[in-house]
């Protein structure tokens, strides 16, 4: 099956991942959780008209952190 724009991202698995970053020599990384709060605001996404989206919003970070499923990964070449 040929691959269309960034649906390549959906054909890794996590494990994948990690074996592929330990032989280019990159770690996993995680950043903090309150920096998934920075780009809110700048965003909108905060809109108080819009409650439902808001609380979307607030819980979304912990969702992505501890769904067992998360395929956000972050890479960090070494210093």
């Amino acid at each position: 099956m040929p691959l269309q724009p960034l649906e390549h991202v959906n054909c890794f698995t996590v494990a994948g991942l990690r074996a592929l970053a330990g032989k280019t020599g990159l770690s996993f990384t995680r950043p903090p959780i309150l920096r998934s709060y920075l780009t809110l605001a700048r965003r909108r996404a905060l809109d108080p008209r819009l409650p439902k989206q808001v609380a979307k919003e607030l819980a979304r970070p912990f969702y992505r952190r501890l769904n067992p499923r998360n395929h956000h990964v972050w890479l960090r070449k070494p210093a």
